[in-house]
């Protein structure tokens, strides 16, 4: 009955309706025959409605981004010609590139119900679901794809990606695996594998299939980049200075390669690289490339010692970034006083059945104030795993903020206890078995009220540091994240400062001596005292092996890569005074805040 109405429809010139009843009884029976022929059918019919030209009319002002001119130009088509797959794939990418989500994946979904036996269809719809991060969309349609064509190196790399993006790591490395084994000689594979095992976090895997990748085709440019980075993370600089040089010699403009590199390359003033820095800023036109060559151009000039130059590209730089992430500071004003509204009374601790297994230890203050220093020490004990900045307690705990903000409703011990389980759900993901676990997600000084809350066992290490130094550092190193939009600007870090320093005063009023400080020129002056006292307030008998922290090989995946290799040294905070005549502004907002 279902083919019989298609039939008809079809016979009206309605193409879309048929087909969806049509893969409604393919789904049911699939390899029918009469219906896979009445798709031969539309398809003629439609084909058979327009023009030759039209395809290249249409491809034709999608290259030159004229969406609306493309949506304009089929109205006027007869109805049948709808019924072409090609036809609806060109509207899903036009209602894609206008932002108009749902449009789009109506006619992706369309094209692979007009030719499900097509894998350019399923792909077309599998690449747009991936763009837009809709991997389990795109795990389903490289999956169709893959039923159809099993050794399509495109679809089975694709289908990989996805479920990587999925986290589903383990997955996505049977597939990759599957892919090297009929395909050894695709870089793009190998490249992507790569990219999989360092999100997975094994890294040394990760290592090795950049340089297969790279092997296989010596100017993969990416590749090289990729490697460098995952090097620089592991502490292996030299390695990692060579990857990027060659990611460069690869590719000049690649301006991201030359900010990566800035970090571990240090310039004379002959190298040929700043000549080459300054033709591709010349010839940069997106803003974000024009960025990643300013920072590169201060680290530049800062290595020749030309602070007033180098000071000129970082603000620049920095500015450009403020720019592509529309910051405002009054969301973080916002943020801070909700928060200590939330707050305003000490609440209650759970009472948990059982203790935190594993038990968390977080370290938070300002960023570029020795939390990777600190999670090192910590880490470097037998009974630590160090899982880095771990963006899950933010996650949790910032929708029960903005039910607050919006009702004035606090959570209920239910919303808490969800929290306190969830949260230590992810922990175990990352422990590796350890009893404890440092979560060293600087920003988590937002969220003592909940930490101490739903998880009184914790033990919770404060970075203190010079608010100047600690707001240049902030201020001359990129942050990749898009969660620090106060970095930016100078006078937007000072206040963040400021409204930090508040709320810290604020959370050790509700919970005194449930927070230790750490001073870090203190810890920098007397390593050891300090560290033995990190030790004993994170519950942990003392271990020599924490003094030599700089030799713990776990990644790190911050701007403090490098240093956390090195022994302890004095003297990083008074960094800033090279740079004290651009930065009177931001001393005086210290100053007139002394005095206050």
């Amino acid at each position: 009955m279902s083919l019989r109405k298609a039939a008809s429809l079809i016979g009206k010139s309605r193409p879309v309706e048929a087909a969806v009843l049509i893969s409604q009884v393919l789904e049911r029976f699939p390899g029918n025959k009469r219906a896979v022929s009445l798709l031969v059918d539309i398809n003629k019919q439609a084909k058979a409605s327009v023009s030759k030209d039209l395809f290249i009319a249409l491809n034709s002002l999608l290259r030159g981004g004229k969406m609306l001119n493309v949506l304009e130009m089929v109205k006027n088509l007869p109805p049948m010609a709808f019924g072409l797959a090609e036809l609806q794939v060109i509207l899903g990418q036009a209602h894609a590139a206008l932002g108009q989500r749902s449009q789009a994946v109506e006619h992706f979904d369309l094209a692979t119900k007009l030719q499900p036996h097509a894998v350019a269809f399923w792909m077309a719809a599998g690449n747009d679901a991936f763009l837009t991060n809709d991997f389990a969309r795109a795990e389903k349609c490289y999956e169709a794809a893959l039923q159809i064509e099993p050794t399509n190196p495109d679809v089975i790399n694709n289908l990989g990606m996805s479920l990587a993006g999925l986290t589903k790591f383990d997955a996505a490395e049977v597939i990759f695996a599957k892919a090297a084994d009929l395909h050894p000689t695709n870089a793009k594979i190998a490249y992507n594998r790569a990219n999989s095992f360092r999100d997975a976090g094994r890294l040394n895997e990760a290592i090795d299939n950049y340089r297969r990748a790279i092997a296989l085709e010596p100017n993969y440019a990416t590749a090289a980049n990729n490697l460098g980075t995952v090097l620089h993370q592991l502490g292996r600089d030299q390695e990692a200075e060579a990857a990027y040089l060659q990611a460069v010699a690869a590719q000049p403009s690649y301006a991201q390669a030359h900010r990566n590199l800035s970090a571990v390359h240090r310039y004379p003033p002959d190298d040929p690289l700043i000549p080459e820095i300054d033709k591709q800023l010349s010839r940069a036109n997106s803003d974000r490339d024009k960025m990643y060559l300013s920072f590169a151009r201060f680290k530049a000039y800062e290595d020749c010692g030309d602070y007033a130059q180098a000071f000129d590209y970082l603000t620049k730089a920095n500015a450009i970034r403020k720019q592509l992430l529309g910051y405002s500071i009054d969301t973080d004003r916002l943020l801070f006083a909700t928060i200590k509204r939330m707050f305003s009374q000490p609440p209650s601790a759970l009472r948990s059945e059982s203790l935190a297994k594993p038990r968390p230890i977080f370290v938070l203050g300002m960023m570029r104030s020795g939390t990777t220093l600190v999670e090192q020490i910590i880490s470097s004990h037998s009974a630590v795993h160090g899982a880095g900045e771990l963006e899950h307690l933010g996650a949790l705990c910032l929708p029960l903020m903005e039910q607050f903000h919006l009702t004035g409703e606090r959570p209920s011990a239910s919303d808490l206890e969800k929290t306190r389980r969830a949260y230590l759900s992810e922990l175990r993901k990352v422990s590796n078995g350890a009893p404890a676990v440092t979560d060293k997600m600087p920003a988590n000084f937002l969220w003592i009220g909940f930490i101490l809350t739903c998880l009184p066992e914790a033990r919770v290490v404060h970075m203190r540091r010079d608010p100047i130094a600690t707001c240049w550092s902030i201020f001359k190193h990129y942050f990749s994240s898009n969660g620090n939009g106060y970095a930016f600007d100078l006078k937007d870090v000072a206040e963040y400062w400021h409204l930090y320093s508040d709320l810290m005063d604020h959370w050790h009023k509700l919970f005194p001596n449930k927070i230790l400080d750490v001073p870090y020129e203190d810890l920098t002056e007397s390593p050891e005292v300090w560290s033995r006292k990190i030790i004993e307030f994170s519950g942990l008998p003392w271990e020599p092996a924490c003094l030599d922290f700089h030799l713990n090989d776990r990644a790190v995946r911050t701007a403090s890569a490098s240093q956390v290799r090195k022994k302890m040294y004095k003297g990083s905070s008074e960094a800033w005074r090279k740079y004290e005549a651009q930065l009177q502004p931001l001393i005086a907002s210290f100053r007139v805040n002394r005095a206050g």
